[in-house]
């Protein structure tokens, strides 16, 4: 079974997320146009990063980082292979990680529901555009918009459950050094652009758009608990045969013999028994009076 896909690739570019260092896979890959789109699954408290390239270097061209409003462009160099987004700037000196959050939904008046910001939830949009470098500059500081910002309270009406339970938030400001930046003009509209839509794996397999992987990991946990289960059926039926009794046939054979052998003691016992009452009870010779004491008495014939 081959690998599955982890990026997505359109006209000479290429995009892709990760967490934690590794890439998520993409479901449903369509191509639109100058437009393609994917599906990830989205993993609640984890940070990501998004990363792309242009495959052939040849060409230059500028893109923009869009997870609810543009806030970062880096023209990519002939001689960097690719270039990543793992956070926004918003002062010089700070610096604030992309993480991926659980959407929380109310039916208070006080929830969002504004479709501007509504719409921009549950998608990562990377644009790629021509450009003419003017040269560098300072970098300034931008606002974090309220959607993105974990510091403070983000809740979407309950109408919008079907964002599908995950948003982008930017982490706490972490201190970094501040640099210059490249100043670019864009010339025309974009020439590219790599969408991926995300939503939790649950929501995911249960609207059929990725295989739903539990059912891949049977297999495995079984083959790990096929072992103890196989010795202790192996014990069972030990035990089992030690208290099964002996076959019919053998059995009845077996006390036969043993009444055979008792009928024969037995008439060996009365055999005895008989001899002996026998000797027990021979009387004397009783001699008669016509004979005298002392004479002697020929019993051989003539």
């Amino acid at each position: 079974m081959p690998a599955q896909q982890t990026s997505i690739s359109h006209l000479n570019f290429e995009a892709w997320v990760d967490c934690d260092g590794i890439a998520l896979p993409v479901y449903g890959v369509e191509v639109n146009g100058n437009k393609a789109t994917c599906w990830i699954a989205s993993q609640a408290g984890k940070n990501f990063a998004v990363h792309f390239k242009m495959n052939d270097r040849s060409e230059r061209a500028n893109y923009s980082g869009a997870v609810g409003r543009t806030f970062g462009t880096v023209p990519p160099a002939h001689d960097y292979a690719q270039r990543s987004v793992t956070a926004m700037r918003p002062t010089p000196t700070t610096q604030r990680q992309l993480r991926f959050s659980s959407l929380q939904t109310s039916d208070d008046d006080y929830a969002i529901k504004d479709n501007a910001i509504l719409s921009h939830l549950g998608t990562i949009l990377v644009k790629f555009y021509r450009v003419e470098v003017e040269g560098t500059m300072d970098h300034s500081a931008k606002p974090v918009p309220a959607h993105l910002d974990s510091q403070q309270k983000f809740t979407v009406h309950e109408a919008a459950k079907k964002l599908g339970g995950h948003h982008v938030q930017l982490v706490a400001p972490k201190a970094v050094k501040p640099y210059r930046r490249t100043r670019v003009r864009p010339i025309g509209g974009s020439i590219v652009e790599l969408e991926f839509k995300y939503r939790p794996q649950s929501v995911l397999e249960a609207q059929d758009i990725i295989p739903v992987l539990r059912a891949q990991a049977v297999p495995a946990e079984y083959k790990s608990r096929k072992r103890p289960n196989d010795a202790t059926n192996t014990d069972r039926r030990v035990k089992k045969a030690k208290t099964e009794p002996v076959d019919g046939d053998a059995l009845h054979a077996a006390q036969a013999r043993i009444r055979d052998l008792e009928a024969q003691l037995k008439k060996e016992r009365e055999g005895l028994a008989m001899d002996v009452k026998v000797k027990a009870e021979v009387e004397p010779i009783r001699v008669s009076g016509a004979f005298s004491p002392g004479q002697v008495i020929d019993l051989t014939d003539d």
